[in-house]
């Protein structure tokens, strides 16, 4: 799915502190447009240093989920973008499964439902997190899946409601990663565990995403606030209660049929693959 296209800040909005160390030691990474992006000399995190009003984002999301189409979600779906979805999920699923094979299940950002439809064909017990009204309102009167609507600056705790969260290229959305994790900790049950896929700041294609080149997706700083590596994303775990962190190492169908499994693999190998997969425990 596209990312839709807002207008450029006309001014530069205040620059903040480090979300994790909450330090005001940093260094510019880069610039796009007004968006400044920083790496703190304290702790390493990369995050976007000026980021807009709440207000603005919630109108960003809203405007995305009211353009982009929904279609069928079958894997004899006629789109080969359904049908790759499907795949991804199924990937996904598969390695949940490895550790916890039913239980309640939390997906925080689940967009348009697809993996929370995906998810309740294998039996979990399902229910999504979701910052946009339309999609909330898809999901829960073509699917009966119960959303909780979120805006940024509220509280995501669940008290220990549920066995498995997930966070699906949601978690590098919020500005304030560390919270946001300590509130999911809670709202794992003792022994719960948390599934996180994210982009990886190292990666081929985020290098190609740079000033002067080409945006891939959602890549831009206009969409995300937290920019993470493997070693950032284990660190802020850790600092929220984590443990047992496990990376695991998913390649995902292409969506084309180019043979570039080969390509991905090396790239894995590197660590230079698009996305960062973690689990890990509560306690």
């Amino acid at each position: 799915m596209g990312f839709p296209l807002v207008k450029h800040p006309e001014k530069e909005w205040p620059m903040r502190d480090c979300p994790l160390c909450r330090r005001l030691n940093y260094r510019r990474k880069f610039r796009v447009d007004n968006y400044i992006v920083v790496t703190c000399n304290e702790c390493g995190f990369t995050f976007l240093g000026n980021p807009p009003p709440l207000k603005e984002e919630q109108a960003l999301y809203e405007h995305y989920f009211h353009q982009a189409s929904l279609g069928v979600y079958s894997p004899d779906s006629p789109d080969p973008a359904i049908q790759s979805v499907w795949k991804i999920n199924e990937q996904r699923l598969d390695w949940i499964g490895r550790f916890k094979d039913q239980g309640r299940m939390l997906d925080v950002g689940c967009g348009h439902g697809f993996f929370l439809h995906h998810a309740r064909l294998k039996g979990y017990e399902v229910e999504g997190v979701e910052i946009s009204v339309a999609a909330a309102q898809h999901i829960s009167e073509s699917l009966d899946i119960v959303v909780h609507l979120h805006n940024f600056d509220e509280d995501l705790n669940f008290s220990g409601a549920f066995d498995i969260i997930c966070l699906w290229h949601s978690l590098e959305h919020f500005r304030e990663p560390l919270l946001v994790l300590e509130q999911l900790w809670n709202s794992l049950t003792p022994g719960g565990r948390i599934f996180i896929e994210v982009p990886n700041l190292l990666s081929l294609g985020f290098r190609m995403s740079l000033p002067g080149r080409r945006w891939q997706g959602g890549n831009h700083p206009r969409y995300h606030r937290s920019f993470f590596t493997a070693d950032t994303l284990m660190s802020t775990l850790q600092m929220t209660g984590f443990y047992a962190i496990q990376f695991e190492k998913m390649i995902y169908p292409s969506g084309t049929n180019i043979p570039l499994q080969p390509i991905k693999r090396l790239l894995n190998h590197l660590n230079w693959d698009s996305f960062l997969d973690v689990t890990a425990i509560n306690e």
